[in-house]
Protein backbone atom coordinates (compact mmCIF):
# COMPACT_ATOMS: atom_id res chain seq x y z
CA UNK A 1 0.00 0.00 0.00
CA UNK A 2 1.73 3.34 -1.13
CA UNK A 3 1.42 6.30 2.08
CA UNK A 4 -1.25 8.69 1.05
CA UNK A 5 -0.01 12.27 0.70
CA UNK A 6 -2.11 13.17 4.12
CA UNK A 7 -0.17 10.53 6.25
CA UNK A 8 3.65 11.77 5.27
CA UNK A 9 2.39 15.88 5.61
CA UNK A 10 1.03 14.41 9.11
CA UNK A 11 4.19 11.95 10.23
CA UNK A 12 6.83 15.01 9.17
CA UNK A 13 5.04 17.86 10.94
CA UNK A 14 7.64 20.15 12.70
CA UNK A 15 8.42 19.52 16.11
CA UNK A 16 10.25 23.02 16.45
CA UNK A 17 7.11 24.82 15.56
CA UNK A 18 5.26 22.43 17.99
CA UNK A 19 8.01 23.16 20.52
CA UNK A 20 8.02 26.79 20.16
CA UNK A 21 3.52 26.76 20.76
CA UNK A 22 3.55 24.39 23.54
CA UNK A 23 6.96 24.63 25.78
CA UNK A 24 7.39 26.37 28.60
CA UNK A 25 11.20 27.54 28.22
CA UNK A 26 11.66 30.75 26.79
CA UNK A 27 14.38 29.26 24.71
CA UNK A 28 14.81 29.74 21.20
CA UNK A 29 16.48 27.12 18.67
CA UNK A 30 19.68 28.29 17.23
CA UNK A 31 20.52 29.06 13.72
CA UNK A 32 22.61 25.67 13.49
CA UNK A 33 19.28 23.50 15.06
CA UNK A 34 17.11 25.32 12.52
CA UNK A 35 19.45 24.41 9.55
CA UNK A 36 19.65 20.78 11.16
CA UNK A 37 16.21 20.40 11.03
CA UNK A 38 15.78 21.69 7.52
CA UNK A 39 17.84 19.47 6.36
CA UNK A 40 16.50 16.87 7.76
CA UNK A 41 13.24 17.41 6.62
CA UNK A 42 14.35 17.43 2.95
CA UNK A 43 16.12 14.22 3.49
CA UNK A 44 13.45 12.57 5.06
CA UNK A 45 11.00 13.71 2.48
CA UNK A 46 13.44 13.06 -0.61
CA UNK A 47 13.88 9.75 0.86
CA UNK A 48 9.71 9.07 0.83
CA UNK A 49 9.42 10.07 -2.75
CA UNK A 50 12.94 7.59 -4.05
CA UNK A 51 10.72 4.98 -1.85
CA UNK A 52 7.70 5.40 -3.80
CA UNK A 53 9.33 4.85 -6.69
CA UNK A 54 10.20 1.19 -6.03
CA UNK A 55 8.36 -0.82 -8.69
CA UNK A 56 8.98 -4.30 -7.29
CA UNK A 57 7.11 -3.49 -4.08
CA UNK A 58 4.16 -0.65 -5.47
CA UNK A 59 3.79 -2.54 -9.15
CA UNK A 60 1.74 0.24 -10.98
CA UNK A 61 0.83 2.18 -8.38
CA UNK A 62 4.96 3.34 -8.14
CA UNK A 63 5.51 6.82 -8.83
CA UNK A 64 7.56 7.77 -11.86
CA UNK A 65 11.33 8.47 -11.15
CA UNK A 66 11.14 11.37 -14.05
CA UNK A 67 8.43 12.87 -12.02
CA UNK A 68 11.08 12.85 -8.64
CA UNK A 69 13.69 14.01 -10.54
CA UNK A 70 11.72 17.09 -12.15
CA UNK A 71 10.13 17.70 -8.43
CA UNK A 72 13.65 17.87 -6.73
CA UNK A 73 15.87 19.00 -9.78
CA UNK A 74 15.86 22.90 -8.72
CA UNK A 75 16.48 21.76 -5.15
CA UNK A 76 19.21 19.51 -5.14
Amino acid sequence: MVPSLDATLQTSKPEMVNDMLIGDSEDFHTGLEIENWWWATINRKLKMDMLLTDIAKYGKKAVQESLILHMWSRVL
